[in-house]
């Protein structure tokens, strides 16, 4: 993998708790509206701009993303966003409660990416690509950081904690308990780079698809079509995979499209081995948790996993054998009947859900696994969209890379 250093436009210390933000594709219009009231140095002024006009302005409208760089133009002539006299790499590391993660932070290339280097386990979406597209064009700048993973190399450990046994230059504790600590690894970054150049063959993209897809794009419209510096980089912070925690995505269902509860609780007898539980579900590989009618049930299946990767996934046997089939339900269709909820919330919120009325029913998935997403990368595969939560997640205008 070929990394380099940039010049990082990062947040004074002073400023960065009211600086830095959660993922620009986490949170719902609401959400942001709330987050953003009142708070003109948040990084969703420059990631969500729409959130500076009314609800019912077309969120890719021109002037839309005029104001994303008047936001971020503002930041750095207040001196609130200030950039790194000297290109560095950087270490970027997340903890949340027990759990800690430690990155390398680091311009990667938009060809190794389009050359499959920087493997991909989801497809995108053609309007979703071109909206971070435009921004990054309008911005000169790639605001949020690409989540990567790789698999573990001692010797790039090694390097990194002599990194972090330095003084950090910023450190922040936001929104859902997750701290952000960053490293400059100043003159080990050449020793970290040729790690990387020599020992890691190829990385994985665990969050940011869309981001990595439009860096491309917006490369490829860039001065000598994205092939010279610095349109041809974007910012990727790469972690060792034992260290990547993935939280399940569970599924609820709002309605049966059409069928009837009893027939529809039938066939999932006749599909799966169903065993009736007196509480909620130990989450297992291999076994779906229902909650459906008042009563928890074990879904499981005799014959074992394919071998296929993406159909040997949980959430494939679940698509595959139930919502395809029964339902009617696929793919992005899915989406106007059912409910994802994430492994953040445990599966009493699924419980809560269907005896309020929420949902008619809920199944409770055990989390894919680190394994499973490189083994689908490296087999030209696609996962089921919602099929993996990452968490801790990345912030937003920590590591900004700017293309001036």
């Amino acid at each position: 993998m070929r990394i380099a250093s940039f010049r990082a436009l990062r947040p004074r210390p002073d400023h960065a708790d009211r600086v830095v933000c959660a993922p620009y594709d986490i949170l719902e219009p609401g959400e942001v509206r709330t987050l953003a009231e009142n708070s003109p140095l948040s990084f969703l002024q420059v990631t969500r701009p729409e959130v500076n006009f009314p609800p019912e302005q077309d969120p890719y409208a021109d002037e839309v993303y005029v104001e994303a760089a008047r936001r971020l133009h503002g930041l750095v002539e207040d001196g609130v966003l200030l950039r790194d006299k000297t290109p560095s790499l950087y270490v970027y590391r997340l903890e949340k409660g027990h759990h800690v993660q430690t990155g390398v932070a680091a311009c990667c290339r938009v060809d190794d990416y389009a050359e499959g280097r920087i493997k991909r386990h989801e497809g995108t979406l053609a309007v979703k690509e071109e909206d971070r597209t435009r921004l990054i064009k309008t911005l000169r700048a790639h605001t949020g950081p690409v989540f990567l993973t790789y698999r573990d190399v001692p010797a790039i450990h090694r390097i990194v904690n002599t990194i972090v046994a330095g003084q950090p230059v910023v450190q922040i504790q936001a929104t859902g308990g997750v701290r952000h600590t960053v490293w400059r690894a100043a003159e080990r970054s050449g020793a970290l780079a040729d790690a990387f150049d020599e020992l890691v063959p190829a990385c994985y993209i665990a969050d940011g698809h869309h981001r990595a897809a439009a860096a491309l794009r917006a490369a490829r419209d860039g001065p000598d079509n994205g092939t010279s510096a610095p349109w041809d980089r974007f910012v990727g912070v790469l972690f060792p995979a034992s260290q990547v925690r993935i939280l399940p995505y569970h599924r609820c269902l709002r309605d049966l499209n059409g069928r009837d509860a009893d027939s529809f609780l039938s066939q999932i007898d006749s599909r799966f081995l169903v065993q009736k539980l007196s509480g909620p579900p130990l989450l297992e590989r291999g076994r779906i948790g229902l909650f459906a009618a008042g009563q928890w049930r074990e879904l499981s299946w005799a014959d074992g996993p394919a071998d296929d990767p993406v159909l040997a996934l949980d959430v494939s046997v679940l698509q595959e054998r139930l919502f395809r089939p029964v339902l009617g339900l696929a793919g992005r269709a899915a989406d106007a009947h059912v409910d994802y909820v994430t492994g953040l919330h445990g599966v009493g919120e699924l419980e809560a859900r269907v005896r309020d009325g929420r949902a008619v029913c809920a199944f409770a998935m055990h989390p894919v696994s680190v394994e499973d997403v490189m083994a689908v990368a490296d087999a030209g595969g696609k996962m089921p969209p919602k099929s993996t939560w990452f968490e801790p997640k990345l912030a937003s205008g920590l590591l900004v890379h700017t293309v001036d």
